[in-house]
Formats: structure tokens, sequence, C-alpha cells
């Protein structure tokens, strides 16, 4: 493979590797197509999309969704 490749593999140390173990164990088995249901996970979601628009320099304008694997 020529070139650079990104998002291929992240590391941010033990800590961020229980908390991210964490955070699956209490949402693994939810469902977000049912926001009734489980309404943590679209509170959840709202704050990725902010936090990662904020990081992107993004506006009120900005949205986005989290898609699952």
């Amino acid at each position: 493979m020529d070139g650079n490749v990104s998002g291929t593999v992240y590391h941010g140390g033990q800590e961020l590797t229980k908390l991210n173990a964490k955070v699956y164990e209490m949402t693994t088995w939810t469902n977000p197509l049912h926001p009734d249901v489980f309404p943590g996970i679209c509170k959840m979601e709202s704050e990725i999309v902010r936090i990662v628009a904020t990081l992107f320099h993004g506006d009120s304008q900005t949205c986005g969704s989290v898609n699952g694997p």
C-alpha cells in the first residue's frame, strides 16, 4: 500500500480502554433505532456529534449521526 493510512488502530492508554469497555458494556444490547425505549442512546449520539463538530470547528448548522458497526 502506498501513502498514509488513518483510522486503522487507536490506543489511548489503559484508562481509556477501561472506560470504552465500561461504556460498551452499558450499551451493547441497546438498539438506537428505538429512541422511545433507549432515550439515553439518543442523548449520547447528540453529545458525540456535538463533540466532533466542535473538534472540527462546526457551527450551529453542523449535524451528523452515529452509525453502528
